[in-house]
């Protein structure tokens, strides 16, 4: 009878005995400390991967802007024709001092490079966040108005409900306040 069970539960896979396991492979197994450190390594892999591929992304869009893209721990940006301008501009300056006059040498030499004018990148997020931050602002103010209104409002029924209220000694309403609350109505359907 055991046999037939054994062979049940090993036919069932959603059974909730543990089926035994052999020592090859007990063995075989990686135990906690290795699989961790087989983790960590594969989570280090990783980050190099896609730093690797940033750098490459990088170097792309140097290259795409007209820069030599630095290399190694020294990425700075440099102007690939930068260098041979220099040269150039020495070897100018030599033969222009020679022909020159000693009053010509205080001008000015050589001409100024233009800067290229680089796209900002982050032009379209500005604009956006500037256009949220005044409606922001706007929606606030609005707000704010609202308020001071619903205050005003306040402030105004309570002051006709007080009149309102007012009554004589034989408590009938003050005739004058309700005649007086009358006109402002009518006054005010037929001011607009």
């Amino acid at each position: 009878m055991s046999s037939s069970s054994t062979s049940k539960h090993a036919a069932n896979p959603n059974s909730n005995r543990r089926l035994a396991v052999t020592v090859t492979q007990f063995a075989a197994t990686p135990k906690g400390s290795i699989r961790q450190l087989h983790k960590f390594r594969d989570k280090k892999q990783k980050e190099v991967q896609h730093r690797a591929k940033l750098l490459r992304g990088y170097q792309k869009v140097m290259k795409k802007e007209g820069y030599e893209a630095g290399t190694g721990a020294s990425r700075k940006r440099r102007d690939p024709t930068s260098s041979r301008r220099e040269e150039q501009d020495d070897d100018n300056k030599d033969s222009k001092k020679e022909s020159r006059p000693e009053d010509e040498e205080s001008a000015p030499t050589g001409k100024r490079r233009k800067k290229v004018a680089k796209s900002d990148p982050f032009a379209k997020a500005r604009q956006k966040a500037q256009e949220a931050k005044e409606g922001r602002q706007k929606a606030q103010e609005g707000r704010a108005q609202r308020d001071v209104e619903v205050a005003q409002k306040l402030v105004a029924r309570k002051k006709r409900g007080k009149l309102l209220r007012q009554r004589t000694k034989r408590g009938q309403p003050v005739m004058k306040n309700v005649i007086t609350d009358m006109l402002q109505q009518i006054q005010k359907t037929t001011k607009p």
